[in-house]
């Protein structure tokens, strides 16, 4: 019996299979002018292998997984704790650009649906998380903390670092204006390099929060694919928006 699970287990293991995997490619094209142009394209690719070689491979990825799961999971456990202990000076700021919005027209020629014919606006959208005002002292887990969501448009195309701060500073105006009494923020994003993890993001917070008065700021990147929730969702209801139902101007800070 040994001998004959032995040979079973060999022949499953050495069964020839595939799996399916995303990769980063060079493809040879051509532009506008019929110019030779190299582009880099991502592609789901299947790979022929067997089933020990799947196991290997999935083992040598499970140590990394699993970080970055309890990565995430207690991040995730952190910022919740973070928002529910808010102090009457704390707030916690998530942002995050959202997909770029093609505006519309409500009659439009055929040569408008082909090329890029059609107009783009730029969405940085987020959530401001405050103290519940209805909450006592001593009962800061007892409510959930007060939220305002925000989005700002700009028919700029950019996402570097000079134009987030350039997003932010209505929101920091209006947090002044709505809520004078706070001094420390918590910002909370993911960490795109173009964006928000670099080093000129960190010089323009110390910039804008000596420029607002604030005593602390601290800015909390999230593990990749995680964290966005909120801003997501306002992103989707200001995209959803129409025309005679819930203005824009309801959703908009600019």
């Amino acid at each position: 019996m040994s001998k004959i699970s032995d040979d079973l287990e060999s022949e499953l293991l050495n069964k020839e299979t595939f799996y399916y995997q995303w990769v980063s490619l060079k493809e040879n094209r051509t532009d506008k002018n019929k110019n030779a142009i190299s582009v880099t394209v991502t592609k789901k690719v299947s790979t022929a292998c067997t089933v020990k070689e799947v196991i290997c491979k999935a083992n040598s990825q499970l140590n990394d997984f699993l970080r970055h799961v309890y990565t995430a999971h207690h991040q995730f456990i952190h910022i919740t704790n973070l928002k529910r202990m808010l102090r009457d000076n704390e707030a916690v700021i998530l942002l995050d650009f959202s997909e770029n919005y093609e505006c519309k027209l409500s009659s439009e020629v055929q040569s408008v649906h082909f090329g890029a014919s059609k107009k783009q606006t730029s969405l940085h959208t987020g959530v401001v998380y405050t103290r519940n005002s209805n909450s006592e002292p001593g009962m800061a887990c007892a409510l959930q903390p007060m939220r305002t969501s925000f989005c700002s448009v700009s028919d700029s195309y950019r996402h570097d670092t000079w134009v987030v701060w350039a997003h932010l500073q209505p929101v920091l105006n209006f947090l002044k204006d709505k809520f004078p009494e706070v001094e420390i923020i918590h910002f909370q994003s993911d960490g795109p390099t173009t964006q928000y993890r670099n080093k000129t993001n960190l010089y323009l917070m110390t910039h804008f929060a000596n420029s607002f008065a604030m005593k602390e700021v601290t800015w909390n990147f999230s593990e990749a694919g995680h964290g966005k929730s909120s801003a997501d969702g306002v992103g989707g209801s200001v995209k959803n928006c129409r025309q005679g139902s819930r203005p824009w101007s309801r959703y908009l800070q600019c």
